[in-house]
């Protein structure tokens, strides 16, 4: 498996997490519930917004690093790097 293919991996599977992961906090328990329906602001907010916070934190890391794997050029060898130099004289 290549850096690349393992970072498209890993890319798509943080987006598919955090999509998962909204759609299940948010997803109304009571069908008449609405899902962001909070008339008055209890503690079930304050516990989940910085869970939220930090799990979305956590995918984008993800996601920035297989990013940073597909984008980022594969490194030369010190074999290649040697007839490189050579070539250049």
């Amino acid at each position: 498996m290549t850096d690349k293919s393992l970072g498209s991996i890993i890319l798509v599977f943080s987006f598919v997490f955090a999509v998962v992961y909204l759609v299940w906090l948010f997803y109304p328990t009571d069908p008449g519930n609405i899902v962001f329906y909070a008339p008055i602001i209890n503690v079930r907010w304050a516990v989940v917004l910085p869970i939220l916070a930090a799990v979305l934190g956590l995918t984008f890391i993800a996601a920035w690093i297989g990013w940073t794997m597909i984008t980022t050029p594969a490194p030369t060898t010190i074999e290649n790097m040697t007839e490189e130099k050579t070539d250049d004289d």
